[in-house]
């Protein structure tokens, strides 16, 4: 110890502290983008001292693709049914059914209603806004006409809508 730390309070040896920290992570890295540099060149230059792995020898870790769904595609229209008439009381007992699903039914779901994410593992939370996204989307839709009644009252007509003549 020097004569300036003796006399030096908790706060500036608090201070002198995570400057010296910070110092050393800096060094750190530096050091480590230089061996990466480095490390490129090497294997530029001898590219049989570094074999490239094959996807076979690669762990495949998919959190997604080992498990299951435990619910069917058919009862997970069902659910999203049954969400959406929950969703015109009350929005926070949806949030929290869905929260109560596990990941890879959560991802069913998701794929049942067509909504894409663009990750290959989503977590919890993007999968259930994702869901509760259509759920709006089904109630905006349907606020002033029942879907139901739209599915079951309107055939569909072959024949080509006519055209206004000029």
């Amino acid at each position: 110890m020097t004569e300036k730390d003796i006399f030096n309070t908790p706060e500036e040896e608090v201070k002198r502290l995570a400057n010296e920290i910070a110092e050393i992570k800096n060094v750190l890295g530096d050091l480590s983008r230089t061996l990466s540099h480095i490390e490129t060149r090497v294997k530029r230059a001898f590219p049989s001292a570094y074999p490239k792995t094959t996807p076979s020898n690669r762990k495949q870790k998919s959190s997604l693709g080992t498990e299951t769904p435990t619910i069917t595609p058919e009862r997970a229209i069902s659910i999203y049914d049954e969400l959406v008439n929950q969703a015109k009381e009350d929005i926070n007992q949806v949030k929290e059914r869905l929260s109560s699903f596990n990941i890879v039914d959560l991802n069913l779901i998701r794929q049942e209603l067509g909504v894409s994410l663009g990750k290959k593992k989503p977590s919890q939370k993007p999968l259930i806004d994702a869901i509760l996204s259509r759920i709006n989307e089904s109630i905006k839709l349907t606020q002033h006409v029942n879907r139901k009644q739209l599915l079951t009252e309107a055939p569909i007509s072959e024949t080509p809508p006519s055209e206004d003549k000029q």
